[in-house]
């Protein structure tokens, strides 16, 4: 993936001021031709996230190449191609291929620690290109990004009106086995490590069907993510495996030699579990070395998946 955000002032330094307004035009032509292209073409790759508060309060969508879409990490609903059409639409007419990647105050020194408030954000991705911009909480606000990203969301809203959401945890993996959910209503995190230093551990993520995996040695090294899509019958195997753990009825803390830390999220419902080495001399309940047993199994099930 392309990523257009322009820093100028390092492409002066690069290529001359002549040849660094010269690529950063290019750049945003390349991405307003593949807006366009979008809209011509109903198969070209499209996505989009918003974060945004204004005087409509807190909303965000997440729009994925598939048409599914999921609003306020509350609810899902499927879009059409009239829907991603428009949404392309508002993008081009309203220049976001030539928006800057910060509105706002200045940028915070890195060494200062002090973080960006991000008010309102919008990240598209079209035709393998990808454009992020943002309006942070300081300096004057860009009427313009203001309006676009309001404008997109009032768009969509009403189209998840309908949508599918949860009521709880095991509602929202019920209805993810039974195909009312989609795989991108889901995500999940594993941390592995195991007792033995000299053995790496395991970061594995789950989200939007996508399957990361990463070699973690604490202090040492955190490997590049390596991606695949997860199959249909992986992730039916994992809701299996996660139903049976029973991990809704698990303590929050375990105690075992190795380290874990899973989070699983359907929807806006959140399940987390942390075990590690602990000095007791307590012996465990037989509840709570089940729901150990349990951990463990759910935590290689995981592991092994391809």
């Amino acid at each position: 993936m392309r990523r257009l955000l322009i820093n100028l002032p390092l492409l002066f330094a690069l290529l001359g001021p002549v040849n660094a307004w010269a690529a950063a035009e290019t750049a945003i032509q390349s991405f307003s031709s593949a807006l366009q292209a979008g809209i011509e073409d109903p198969t070209l790759a499209f996505s989009m996230q918003i974060q945004c508060t204004d005087e409509k309060g807190i909303r965000s969508l997440r729009l994925y190449p598939n048409g599914v879409v999921i609003w306020n990490n509350e609810r899902q609903a499927r879009t059409g191609p009239e829907d991603r059409g428009a949404l392309l639409q508002l993008l081009v007419e309203a220049g976001f291929a030539s928006f800057k990647d910060h509105y706002g105050g200045k940028k915070i020194d890195e060494k200062s620690g002090a973080p960006i408030i991000v008010l309102c954000s919008i990240d598209v991705q079209a035709g393998g290109f990808d454009k992020s911009s943002f309006q942070d909480v300081n300096g004057e606000r860009s009427k313009a990004f203001m309006a676009l990203a309001a404008s997109l969301l009032d768009r969509v809203e009403p189209l998840t009106a309908g949508g599918t959401g949860a009521q709880s945890f095991d509602d929202g993996l019920a209805k993810l086995a039974a195909g009312d959910l989609a795989p991108e209503a889901f995500t999940l995190r594993l941390m592995y490590m195991p007792a033995d230093v000299s053995t790496p551990g395991t970061i594995l993520n789950v989200e939007s069907g996508q399957l990361s995996r990463q070699e973690y040695r604490p202090g040492v090294k955190v490997g590049e993510p390596r991606m695949t899509k997860l199959q249909r019958q992986s992730f039916e195997q994992l809701l299996s495996a996660i139903s049976a753990a029973h991990i809704s009825d698990m303590p929050a803390n375990l105690s075992t030699p190795d380290t874990y830390q899973l989070k699983i999220g359907v929807l806006q419902h959140q399940q987390a579990v942390r075990a590690r080495a602990r000095a007791t001399s307590q012996a465990a309940s037989s509840e709570t070395s089940q729901a150990t047993a349990r951990l463990i199994l759910l935590a290689d099930t995981i592991i092994g998946l391809k």
